[in-house]
């Protein structure tokens, strides 16, 4: 009897070893962190004050399984942004009142809480919370069979190899100012009405400047002379130095290259929780993350090698390096893509690194 009862027991733990399904039986927030990346774009650089800024965001499946996502037609829920302009300050989101200004003679619908407009559209309406029939939202979606073109959430099925892609307008969602440069990083909900917790940090991270109308789409002129470098030290260097203090464990030299409001923002498990905070828990935060940062859970650098340099405007650079360390006796390689940013707007200047693009070399 204890042998048939052993056998059971056997039987029954690799039912309990699969990921938790959601309510449709599905396991896309797994396979999406596995094998889903988001990446942004942006059609033109620089716009007039008042121009309308779209953004393309994408999702692609660089995996073997299909992979599933519910995202919601609101303007800010599944797609979501931090925008920073070249004072390092975080642009809020308008006001709903003034969203509703600007999309006169759109039709308008209330779904949790957004004020959402859909143009040439048509979606089924669920009722607002000052309705007085009180429904479970979530059931109710559920229970419900998806269609493309009629509800307010959609199913999305992205197989291998696919991309799923959304235009969005930012000047729908934000204020932007005249004579600035603005910095785009994105963040995917795949299942925001039900999961706000799982999301995906984009790849890249966009820019764009904003002029007067009589400054419209004028690019800023600079020389790709080597003389540029000579008034201070060059992106090139910055990265030598940089990678060379970390060789010698020289921390406090390290760590003075790095711009910490937006080089965070590279790293997944800060970025949200940063970007979320108040100035005094923010020090808290870039605190830990310099700790993270000294722990080699990556490995130890052993060599490096700067390959290339790209000055894409004034005050942005990109520099590309090749990097080999070893965990424990396991050498790997990798390509690391910098973005340097110069900080300092006054002769001569200071570059410091704003962000981070690692990829694995084979």
């Amino acid at each position: 009897m204890l042998f048939r009862i052993l056998i059971i027991l056997f039987t029954c733990i690799p039912l309990f070893a699969f990921p938790k399904r959601d309510a449709r039986g599905n396991y896309s927030e797994n396979f999406l962190h596995l094998q889903g990346k988001a990446n942004i774009r942006i059609a033109d650089h620089y716009y007039s004050l008042g121009d309308d800024i779209f953004i393309e965001f994408s999702i692609h499946n660089y995996g073997n399984e299909p992979i599933r996502i519910f995202p919601t037609m609101a303007e800010y829920g599944t797609y979501q942004f931090v925008i920073k302009d070249e004072n390092d300050r975080t642009l809020p989101l308008r006001d709903s009142l003034h969203m509703q200004k600007k999309q006169q003679g759109l039709t308008h619908y209330s779904y949790q809480q957004h004020n959402t407009y859909f143009k040439g559209e048509q979606y089924s309406i669920i009722p607002s919370r000052n309705s007085e029939k009180t429904l479970d939202r979530v059931q109710e979606r559920r229970n419900r069979s998806s269609n493309l073109s009629g509800d307010p959430t959609k199913e999305v099925i992205i197989h291998p190899g696919e991309s799923f892609s959304r235009r969005i307008n930012l000047s729908d969602l934000y204020e932007f100012e005249a004579n600035k440069k603005y910095f785009v990083t994105g963040y995917f909900y795949p299942n925001f009405s039900e999961n706000k917790t799982a999301l995906l940090k984009t790849n890249n991270q966009a820019y764009f400047s904003v002029f007067h109308p009589q400054k419209k789409k004028t690019p800023s002129q600079f020389s790709h002379s080597p003389s540029m470098g000579v008034a201070g030290i060059s992106p090139e260097e910055v990265i030598f130095l940089f990678l060379g203090a970390e060789i010698k464990q020289n921390w406090q030299d390290y760590f003075k290259f790095l711009h910490f409001p937006e080089y965070i923002m590279a790293y997944t498990r800060y970025a949200e929780q940063y970007s979320r905070s108040d100035s005094y828990n923010k020090l808290a935060i870039v605190e830990d993350f310099k700790e993270y940062l000294t722990r080699n859970n990556h490995g130890k650098l052993k060599y490096y090698k700067i390959l290339s340099s790209k000055r894409k405007s004034d005050n942005i650079s990109e520099v590309t390096v090749y990097i080999e360390r070893r965990l424990g006796r396991i050498k790997q390689k990798f390509e690391y893509h910098y973005t340097l940013k110069k900080i300092n707007q006054t002769p001569p200047g200071f570059w410091k690194i704003t962000n981070l693009v690692v990829k694995v070399k084979r």
